[in-house]
């Protein structure tokens, strides 16, 4: 899998590229000007958001090119850019990447519907993938084309938190199992834990095990 990035001096592109000093060969998979773009990676949060995508993307062995995003909006509010994203990029392929926070599940998917039905986007249907209940592929048509939305929410249930990010696969790998705020710890352990981190992500096994629903939907574009 390729990345492109429309602006090589966006957030994401910037530290993508900063995963070279962990040894990952980044610049082997980012085009400067690809012929055509598969997907959408749409980051509705922030960091380590990009980092984490662009290792898992760096795993990824289907010969796709995708363009990674960060929006000004954020969570399910990221949603809001599908028309638009749509409309001037025209990407069939969407996929948006994020937290759960303090929100259930299920109201989360049905918050994210009701935000690209607003759009005039009709959802002709909707199921989850791979039997995952963090990963829901939403089946739409606007304007009489086909689009399709994938909506994966970070965070592990049986990471005992309030609420929960993508750090809580972080700092298990750190091996922390509670925390009442996962970002919080994340971002209060040392460079060289977090580097030390990072770098076990190279190993495709430990990747697909840390962030098992990333996975099964960067798999599946």
């Amino acid at each position: 899998m390729k990345i492109y990035f429309s602006d090589s001096t966006s957030r994401p592109a910037v530290n993508i590229h900063r995963l070279s000093r962990f040894t990952y060969n980044i610049r082997d998979i980012v085009l400067s000007m690809p012929s055509d773009i598969d997907a959408l990676i749409v980051l509705g949060n922030g960091s380590p958001e990009d980092e984490i995508v662009g290792i898992l993307v760096w795993h990824q062995k289907a010969e796709k090119i995708v363009r990674i995003i960060k929006p000004e909006k954020h969570h399910v509010d990221a949603f809001r850019t599908v028309k638009s994203s749509f409309e001037r990029l025209s990407a069939r392929r969407l996929l948006f990447i994020i937290d759960q926070d303090r929100v259930p599940l299920n109201n989360l998917f049905v918050n994210i519907e009701q935000v690209i039905n607003e759009q005039g986007i009709e959802v002709t249907s909707s199921q989850p993938l791979a039997d995952s209940d963090r990963v829901k592929v939403y089946e739409c048509m606007l304007a009489g084309q086909e689009l399709q939305i994938t909506a994966v929410i970070s965070g592990l249930a049986e990471f005992d938190s309030p609420m929960h990010v993508i750090e809580d696969h972080l700092v298990k790998l750190a091996g922390i199992n509670s925390a009442p705020n996962a970002k919080e710890v994340w971002n209060r352990l040392d460079k060289d834990k977090k580097e030390t981190i990072l770098k076990s992500l190279k190993d495709r096994k430990t990747a697909m095990e840390a962030f098992p629903q990333h996975f099964t939907a960067l798999s599946s574009l």
